[in-house]
């Protein structure tokens, strides 16, 4: 047999017990970081941490860093928030949100934000991703702790 393909029989066999090394080391660690996994032989796909009640999420985090793992922009890089300290200006600010707009309304604000548009700002500004990028448990305690922080005066 030649030498290079020994030689890349040994490389690719190092390559797999390695790779089966870290998902075994990973998985035993008590990790809650997700793991990279191709049992099937197929693409890696990465599997995502037991579903988080909303009261053990730090809204206020999520709502001032997003979720840049998910892919899940600040709110705060663009709506002012008094209780958060968040000044954004792109948006309308959240402490002017209607006295009826309790949690259970503002959900669908941050997963369908194009479904009502404030007078005076643009359709399409906000991300639209936000259903497929932050869990359920996310945006229940975001929505949660905007109606809880928003001075409700609009």
């Amino acid at each position: 047999m030649p030498k290079f393909l020994t030689t890349a029989i040994i490389a690719t066999v190092f390559v797999v017990i390695t790779v089966i090394v870290l998902i075994i080391v990973i998985n035993t660690s008590g990790s809650d970081a997700p793991v990279a996994s191709s049992a099937s032989g197929g693409a890696a796909t990465t599997s995502s941490p037991a579903a988080t009640p909303a009261a053990a999420i730090d809204a206020k985090a999520l709502f001032m860093n997003g979720d840049a793992a998910a892919g899940a922009v600040s709110c705060a890089s663009c709506h002012a928030l008094a209780a958060a300290g968040a000044t954004g200006q792109v948006g309308p600010s959240l402490d002017q949100l209607a006295k009826a707009d309790n949690a259970a309304a503002i959900l669908p604000m941050i997963t369908k934000p194009n479904a009502e548009i404030v007078k005076g700002y643009q359709p399409n500004v906000m991300p639209q991703n936000y259903s497929t990028t932050l869990s359920a448990a996310q945006l229940d305690a975001l929505a949660t702790y905007i109606d809880q922080s928003s001075a409700h005066a609009g």
